[in-house]
């Protein structure tokens, strides 16, 4: 538990039994979803994948018929995601839509 509340994250222990003492796992918090066995989670947040919001960077890029790019997944570099304008068309803009030429 130690180890993953220094690291900010929550503490799975699907089997409190004394005998099984190394099935714990170490949960990012939202919006990352990554999991580390045994010790504190790599978390990331690739923000093309957060789901189900609007004003959100999926959201955005599929409202306008682009693709999404998470250039940097780390937790510590959000914002920095891009909408790309579908080929035959050019164009691509961190943080909104593009406008395709």
């Amino acid at each position: 538990k130690g180890a993953c509340r220094k690291e900010g994250q929550a503490c799975d222990d699907p089997d409190t039994d004394a005998a099984s003492l190394s099935d714990w796992e170490c949960i990012c918090a939202p919006p990352s979803v990554d999991r580390g066995a045994g010790k504190a989670a790599a978390c990331t947040v690739d923000e093309c994948f957060v789901k189900g919001c609007a004003s959100c960077a999926d959201g955005v890029c599929a409202a306008a018929g682009q693709a999404c790019e998470d250039p940097d997944t780390a937790v510590a570099s959000l914002g920095d995601w891009t909408c790309t304008c579908p080929p035959p068309e050019t164009g691509s803009v961190t943080g909104a839509a593009a406008i395709c030429t």
